[in-house]
C-alpha cells in the first residue's frame, strides 16, 4: 500500500469523530430522501396495480332512479368499454359495544357474477350467495377497527327498516381506498363502514326492482372522458342525474392524489435542505482540515507526489465519508420507508403493498450527495493542490494583531487575558466565525423545520374546529328535509339551540375553468358556525352573493365582484349566475357559502335543510345521539370533541409521524454541526493551546479560551437560526399546499425554545468531549523547535 493511502486511512481513523458526525448529516439527508420517495413509489405502484387488476372505473355517476334498459343507450357512447349498473345508498349501522353513531354505504353486487368494474378483494370469507338477502361483505377497515370477522352479525337500518346482516366476507375495493364520508377531509374506520350485498335484496329494500341509481364506466384508451361525461349527463338528466364525474374527482382517488402531491413535495424539499446543509458543513470541515495539514501537503510534494495525486487523496477522503453516509442512509431509509408505507397502508386501504426502493432513487440520492459534497469541497481541495511545497512547509503567516471591538471601546481593563484572547482570535478569523455561526444557525433552522407540523396541526385544529365551529353536535341528513325538523330536534331534552344549513353539490364554472365542490347555505345571523375571512375574523353571510374560499378563487381565477356560473349537481339540472362578494379562509377543503334563503330560491325545493348544528348539555350527549340514531333520515352525527380526536387519529397522525422523523434527523444534524465546530477548532489550535499550557495557563483557562469561542458562536447563531428557520419553514409550507389541505404557518415560542435548547445541549455535550481531549494535549511536542 502506498504511503499516501496509509495516510488516508490514518487520517480517517484519527478524526473518526468528525467523520462520524459528517456522515451522520449525509445519513439524515439521504435517509429522508429515500424514506419519502420509496414510500411514494411503493404507494403509487400498489395503487396502479390495484386499479388495473380490479378494474377501477374511469367515470362515475349517481342519479335518482332509472330503468336498467337505459344501459343500452349508455353503451352506445363512443369510447365506453365496460358498464356496471348498481344500487348504492347510505345506511345506519349498529355495532355491538360501540355507542357512537355509525353510518355506512352499501353497494350492490350482481346476483350471479363478479362485478365488471370495481371488483372486490377478499381478505377472508366468501362472496354473498346469489339472492340471499342478509349476507354482506364488510369493508376491511371497518371490520378491523371493530374486531369483526366472518360469521359475526351486524344490525343495519336500510331505507328505514332494521335488518340483521351476517358478515360472510371481509374485503375491499379500489373505489374505497380512502374510507370516509363524502365531504369529510379525514377518513374514519370506526364510524363509517363500507359493505356490499347482492342486488336482489337491495332492489327489494329500496323499491328499485329493474332500476339503478348508480352507474360506473370504463373507457378505452385514448377516449376523451369529458365527452363521455357530457353524453352520460344528457342521458341521465331526465332521470335525476346528479352529474357524472371522472376518476380525478372521485372521492377516494382525489384524496389519495392530494396526499401523494404533498408526499412528493416533502420528498423533494426536506431532503434537499438536509443535503445542502451537509454540503456546506463538509466544505467547512475539509477547508479547515487542509489548513491543519499544510506541512503534510508540503512534505508529500517534496517527496514527489503530484498535484493530481494530492487532489485524489483529499477527494477519496470525501468519498469515504459520503459512502459511509450513503450506506447508512440507504439502510435507515429502507427501514423507515417500510414503516411509513405501512402507516399509509393502514390509513388508505390497499390489499397489498409492494414495498421496494427504486434503483433510480438510489442513484439519484447517491448523485445528489456526491455532487453536493464535491461542489462543497472543490475550492478546499484546489487550495491544497495549488499550494507550493516551500509555502506549505512554512508555518501559516500569523494574522495581523488587532484589538477587539470591546477593547477599542475602553473595556480593556474589565476583561481578563483569556477573554481578550478569545475576542482577538475571533476578530482575526472572521470568515471562520461567520461559517461557524451559519452552520449552527442552519442546525437551529432544521430543528424548527422538524417541529413545523406539530405547531401547524395544533393551530389548524384550533382555528377550524374551535374558532370556526362553535357547535357541540353536527347532524347531517341523508336527503334534504323540511326545516321544521330543526324545531323537532331543538325540543329534544338536553338541546339548548339548533340551527340548520343546506349543502348542495355544485360545479363552479368560470370561463373554461371548472371545479366540483359543495355550496352551503346558512342563515345570516348564525351562531354555531363561524365563517372566517382571510384575516381569520368572523364574517356574516351576505344576503346576496357568494363567499368563496380564497384558494378556490385562485384556482378559478375569480376576484371579488366577478360573477360565477353555478351548476347544481342535485338532479335539478339548474344553473345560476351568482356574484362573488368576498373571500374566506379555510385550511381544509374548498367550500363556498351563501344565504340559505337565497340558495333555496334557486332550487325547486324551497324550504329544505341538509343538516343542523346543535348546542347541547354535554351530560345528555349519549341520549341525544341515541335518539337521533333512531331516525331513518339522519345520516352522520358528529361530536366536535370526537371529530378532533378522529382528526388526530387519522390525518394528523401521518403529519406528526413525518414531523417526528424530521425532528430526529434535525437533532442529529444539530449535534453534528456543533461538535464539528468544536473538534475542528481544537485541531487548528491544539499547538497554540499546548504552548499556553507550557507558559503557565491552567487547563481550565485554555478550555475557557477554546470553549468560550464556541459559546459565543452558539449564542450569536441562535437569533440568526430563528430567522433562517422561519424562512425555510415558510417556504416549505408554501410549497406543500394542496387543494385538500393548506397547512398554516405557525411557529410557537416552544419551538423556538426547543431549537435553542437542542443546540445548547449539543454545545455542552460537545464541549465536554473536547475538554477531555484538551486534558491530553502533547506538551512535550510543543517544546520541539518548528523550522
Amino acid at each position: 500500500m502506498r504511503a499516501i493511502n496509509r495516510k488516508l486511512f490514518r487520517d480517517i481513523s484519527n478524526m473518526w469523530g468528525m467523520v462520524f458526525v459528517i456522515a451522520l448529516m449525509i445519513i439524515c439527508g439521504s435517509a429522508t430522501y429515500i424514506t419519502f420517495l420509496s414510500t411514494l413509489d411503493s404507494l403509487r405502484q400498489s395503487q396502479e396495480s390495484y386499479y388495473q387488476e380490479y378494474y377501477f372505473s374511469n367515470v362515475f355517476a349517481s342519479l335518482k332512479r332509472a330503468p336498467n334498459a337505459l344501459a343500452s343507450r349508455v353503451r352506445e357512447i363512443e369510447g365506453v368499454n365496460r358498464i356496471e349498473l348498481r344500487i348504492q345508498s347510505g345506511v345506519n349501522l349498529e355495532v355491538p359495544g360501540f355507542d357512537e353513531a355509525v353510518t355506512g354505504m352499501v353497494t350492490s353486487l350482481p346476483d350471479e357474477r363478479e362485478p365488471l368494474l370495481n371488483r372486490l378483494y377478499l381478505r377472508e370469507g366468501r362472496m354473498p350467495n346469489p339472492y340471499v338477502e342478509n349476507e354482506i361483505v364488510l369493508g376491511d377497515g371497518f371490520a378491523e377497527g371493530h374486531g369483526l370477522s366472518t360469521g359475526d352479525k351486524l344490525m343495519a337500518v336500510i331505507n328505514g327498516r332494521k335488518k340483521e346482516l351476517t358478515i360472510v366476507g371481509i374485503g375491499l375495493s379500489p373505489e374505497f381506498i380512502f374510507q370516509g364520508q363524502p365531504g369529510n377531509t379525514s377518513g374514519d374506520l370506526l364510524r363509517f363502514g363500507i359493505m356490499w350485498m347482492r342486488r336482489s335484496p337491495l332492489e327489494a329494500a329500496f323499491d328499485m326492482d329493474g332500476a339503478f341509481n348508480n352507474v360506473v364506466l370504463s373507457v378505452t384508451r385514448g377516449t376523451n372522458e369529458k365527452d363521455v361525461i357530457v353524453q352520460l349527463d344528457q342521458i341521465l338528466k331526465s332521470h335525476g342525474g346528479l352529474g357524472a364525474i371522472s376518476r380525478e374527482d372521485q372521492n377516494s382517488h382525489f384524496f389519495i392524489t392530494e396526499e401523494f402531491k404533498q408526499l412528493k413535495q416533502t420528498a423533494t424539499i426536506i431532503p434537499t435542505i438536509f443535503i445542502l446543509v451537509a454540503a456546506f458543513l463538509l466544505n467547512v470541515v475539509i477547508s479547515r482540515l487542509v489548513r491543519t495539514q499544510r506541512e503534510q501537503v508540503g512534505i508529500l510534494k517534496a517527496f514527489g507526489y503530484t498535484n493530481y495525486e494530492i487532489g485524489i487523496h483529499y477527494s477519496l477522503m470525501v468519498s469515504v465519508i459520503v459512502l459511509i453516509g450513503l450506506a447508512g442512509g440507504i439502510l435507515l431509509g429502507h427501514d423507515l420507508g417500510q414503516r411509513l408505507s405501512a402507516l399509509y397502508a393502514s390509513y388508505y386501504r390497499f390489499p397489498f403493498l409492494h414495498f421496494e426502493i427504486n434503483l433510480w432513487d438510489l442513484i439519484a440520492a447517491s448523485f445528489i450527495c456526491m455532487a453536493a459534497a464535491y461542489s462543497g469541497v472543490f475550492f478546499s481541495i484546489r487550495e491544497a493542490v495549488t499550494l507550493p511545497p516551500a509555502e506549505a512547509m512554512r508555518p501559516e503567516q500569523p494574522k495581523i494583531y488587532h484589538k477587539s471591538i470591546l477593547e477599542k471601546m475602553g473595556a480593556s481593563d474589565l476583561l481578563d487575558q483569556p477573554t481578550k484572547m478569545i475576542l482577538r482570535q475571533m476578530g482575526r478569523q472572521r470568515m471562520k466565525i461567520v461559517f461557524g455561526v451559519l452552520g449552527v444557525a442552519f442546525a437551529i433552522a432544521l430543528v424548527m423545520l422538524g417541529r413545523m407540523s406539530n405547531d401547524s396541526v395544533k393551530y389548524a385544529v384550533e382555528v377550524e374546529f374551535r374558532q370556526a365551529n362553535l357547535f357541540d353536535l353536527g347532524v347531517s341528513f341523508r336527503e334534504g328535509i323540511s326545516k321544521h325538523a330543526i324545531m323537532e330536534i331543538q325540543r329534544t331534552p338536553g338541546v339548548y339551540y339548533s340551527e340548520g344549513y343546506r349543502s348542495v353539490p355544485v360545479r363552479m364554472i368560470a370561463g373554461h375553468r371548472r371545479y366540483l365542490t359543495a355550496l352551503e347555505g346558512h342563515y345570516t345571523n348564525m351562531k354555531l358556525r363561524q365563517i372566517l375571512d382571510t384575516e381569520q375574523q368572523p364574517v356574516e353571510i351576505p344576503v346576496e352573493g357568494l363567499l368563496m374560499n380564497k384558494t378556490l378563487g385562485e384556482i378559478l381565477k375569480v376576484e371579488s365582484g366577478d360573477t360565477i356560473t353555478v351548476e347544481f349537481m342535485d338532479g335539478s339540472g339548474r344553473m345560476a349566475q351568482i356574484p362573488t362578494v368576498g373571500f374566506i379562509h379555510q385550511y381544509f377543503g374548498l367550500g363556498c357559502y351563501m344565504n340559505i334563503e337565497k340558495l333555496n330560491s334557486l332550487l325547486p325545493e324551497k324550504s329544505l335543510v341538509s343538516g343542523s348544528y346543535l348546542a347541547i348539555d354535554r351530560a345528555y350527549e349519549d341520549e341525544i345521539t341515541a335518539f337521533l340514531k333512531e331516525s331513518p333520515f339522519v345520516g352522520e352525527i358528529i361530536s366536535k370533541h370526537r371529530m378532533i380526536e378522529r382528526f388526530y387519529e387519522s390525518t394528523a397522525q401521518t403529519w406528526l409521524i413525518i414531523a417526528l422523523f424530521i425532528s430526529l434527523f434535525a437533532g442529529a444534524t444539530a449535534f453534528s454541526v456543533v461538535y464539528n465546530n468544536a473538534r475542528i477548532s481544537l485541531s487548528e489550535r491544539n499547538r497554540e493551546l499546548a504552548s499556553l499550557r507550557v507558559l503557565g495557563l491552567t487547563r481550565g483557562e485554555i478550555s475557557y479560551i477554546l470553549l468560550g469561542e464556541l459559546a459565543i458562536v452558539v449564542l450569536v447563531a441562535i437569533p440568526i437560526g430563528f430567522f433562517i428557520g422561519w424562512g425555510i419553514t415558510y417556504f416549505t409550507l408554501w410549497s406543500m399546499q394542496t387543494e385538500l389541505y393548506r397547512i398554516p404557518m405557525n411557529i410557537t415560542a416552544a419551538t423556538y425554545a426547543l431549537a435553542a435548547l437542542v443546540v445548547i445541549v449539543s454545545a455542552v455535550f460537545s464541549g465536554w468531549l473536547v475538554r477531555r481531549k484538551l486534558n491530553r494535549l502533547d506538551l512535550i511536542g510543543v517544546l520541539k523547535t518548528r523550522e
